[in-house]
């Protein structure tokens, strides 16, 4: 990842493909870092639209930054995600 904080470490987590109510495909994106006082700074996001949905500790510039990556990014992302909803479905029953 680019680096998008200069405040600890950022890990960045990913869903599977998801579907809109258009059938439009789209992944849920969560950053989070644990702050120096043990608190958890989060922000949540959507690709491929990159938009920033929710933000809890991090500051502007680290939004944009975010939102920036994840744009430049969407392509892996998204394939990444497919994969594991691929993965997933070995375990679907009916």
């Amino acid at each position: 990842m680019s680096k998008i904080s200069e405040g600890g470490e950022i890990n960045m987590t990913y869903s599977g493909i998801l579907h809109d109510k258009n059938g439009e495909r789209f992944v849920r994106i969560r950053f989070e870092r644990e702050t120096r006082s043990g608190n958890v700074s989060y922000a949540e996001a959507i690709v491929p639209s990159g938009k920033i949905t929710a933000n809890e500790g991090f500051d502007q510039d680290e939004i944009r930054r975010m939102a920036d990556y994840l744009k430049e990014n969407k392509e892996d992302i998204m394939s990444k995600a497919f994969k594991i909803s691929s993965f997933m479905h070995i375990f679907k029953t009916e």
